[in-house]
């Protein structure tokens, strides 16, 4: 049966529901063993335990996802503070945050290619050191007494964070793609499931932290636990290095390729769709809460807590199922239209008949959280097996590039959603907001549904077109 391109035309030898059948025809010998991807997603049937090997490798990664939400959130209940003590403005206060992310953007790609150079264990590593010296480095900036050169300070040591947890993160998601090849989305899975933990928690950690030892024990205590996984990690994690060969893949003429499938198009609308959520409702929810409810602080805190939870459970769940079907498309779409409903019920939307409430919020909140995960957590893995069905070859470079990708399209969410939706609260306000995430959430989920069907059809048609021959 035909496979059908972007334009529904069919292609020879292509059937859209199996997704990697073919993922490493390119691939012989010893290679096959060390850069082989996706033998069949979706396939079915019992998977292969994890190795000792595997286990300690997904431990190292986990904890290295732990430590970078933490990284973005440990400063929250303290940083504010500080800077407002030091007499700067609130701008120059958020863009320390916003920097972080903004240079994540920027850094992406070069850490695509830099693993392909180093190799995924040597760049995972010098990643971490680098976040843990900026960690120690962040926790001496109190010593400055100039506001202009604390705040110039403060920017430097974030940049080169957050190009630290940057490596990080291409470094894990390219070895969940080159290791778990049978388990890709259950890896990611655990591996956000860490970074949802860091994030809910690093914040707690931090405010302790600070209570106890004042502006530096923070971070150097994180930067000192982050130098001992980094020993962990130079200890036993095996290295994967790319051949020679692979190490010249040029950037430019693998991402025409990328963009020539136009399902890598849909992909990118789901990662940048889900990460803009996120950062949108985090950035502004509090301020609504206050203003509409009453809620305090400590109560935001505890909804943030309980939501985050159930998304560091179910990211689990969806992973596992991620890995097992099909037409994860199915998933993704159910996933993104009950996102969308979650976010409905947070004002609530006018038209649902229902009256702003504290736990309308709290549980607004926790269905958004619950769904966004199983909308995100397949997308890697699908990214890589149409990327490698549209021509490029199924090795570690075609894996730390699709990474990159993945997470500079995040990282565009993180930027974009917070400004865009702070610019549309002040010209309305928050409900109507929310109003025009949902709708863009359940429009994303639409075209994601449109796939499913069109996988689906595919597929009967390929096991029916034999039978009537």
């Amino acid at each position: 049966m035909g496979r059908p391109s972007d334009d529904g035309t069919a292609g020879p030898g292509w059937d859209p529901g199996v997704a990697s059948s073919d993922s490493g025809a390119q691939l012989t010998g010893g290679d096959q063993k060390a850069y082989s991807t996706f033998p069949e997603a979706g396939c079915g049937g019992r998977r292969p335990a994890y190795s000792l090997r595997q286990k300690l490798m997904l431990l190292v990664f986990s904890m290295g996802s732990l430590l970078a939400g933490s990284c973005l959130a440990m400063m929250i209940p303290f940083f504010p503070l500080e800077a407002q003590r030091r007499g700067l403005s609130q701008t120059l206060t958020s863009g320390v945050f916003s920097v972080f992310s903004l240079t994540q953007l920027l850094t992406y790609p070069l850490m695509g290619r830099l693993v392909t150079v180093f190799g995924i264990n040597r760049l995972y590593c010098t990643g971490m050191t680098v976040t843990a010296l900026s960690n120690i480095a962040f926790g001496t900036l109190f010593r400055i007494e100039s506001a202009q050169s604390f705040i110039v300070m403060c920017y430097v040591v974030r940049v080169f964070e957050a190009m630290g947890t940057a490596a990080v993160i291409t470094t894990a998601l390219t070895m969940a793609a080159n290791q778990f090849s049978h388990n890709t989305s259950t890896a990611v899975a655990v591996m956000e499931t860490m970074n949802a933990i860091g994030l809910s928690l690093g914040a707690a950690i931090g405010a302790g932290l600070y209570h106890l030892g004042g502006f530096a024990l923070p971070f150097y205590s994180q930067g000192c636990f982050i130098l001992c996984l980094v020993v962990l990690s130079a200890l036993y994690l095996p290295e994967v290095e790319a051949p020679a060969e692979q190490q010249r893949s040029d950037f430019f003429s693998m991402l025409r390729v990328f963009v020539s499938a136009g399902e890598n198009w849909l992909c990118c609308a789901i990662v940048c769709t889900t990460a803009a959520i996120w950062t949108t409702i985090d950035s502004s929810i509090a301020r609504y809460a206050s203003d509409t409810l009453g809620t305090t602080p400590s109560q935001i805190g505890l909804f943030f807590l309980v939501a985050t939870g159930g998304y560091a459970v179910s990211s689990l769940l969806w992973g596992r199922l991620a890995d097992r079907l099909v037409n994860i498309y199915l998933l993704i779409s159910g996933c993104l239209l009950a996102t969308a409903f979650g976010l409905a019920l947070i004002p609530p939307l006018p038209g649902l008949g229902l009256r702003p409430s504290w736990w309308l919020l709290g549980l607004g909140l926790t269905v958004k959280e619950v769904f966004q995960g199983g909308a995100y957590v397949p997308v890697l893995n699908r990214m890589i097996t149409v990327t490698v069905r549209q021509g490029l070859p199924a090795d570690v470079a075609t894996q730390a590039f699709t990474a990159s990708v993945f997470g500079t399209v995040a990282a565009v969410g993180n930027v974009l959603g917070p400004v865009t939706g702070g610019a549309v609260i002040d010209a309305t306000n928050f409900t109507f907001m929310v109003r025009c995430l949902a709708t863009l959430t359940a429009a994303v989920g639409g075209a994601a549904t449109v796939q499913a069907l069109r996988i689906a059809w595919w597929r009967r048609r390929s096991v029916e077109e034999p039978l009537l021959s």
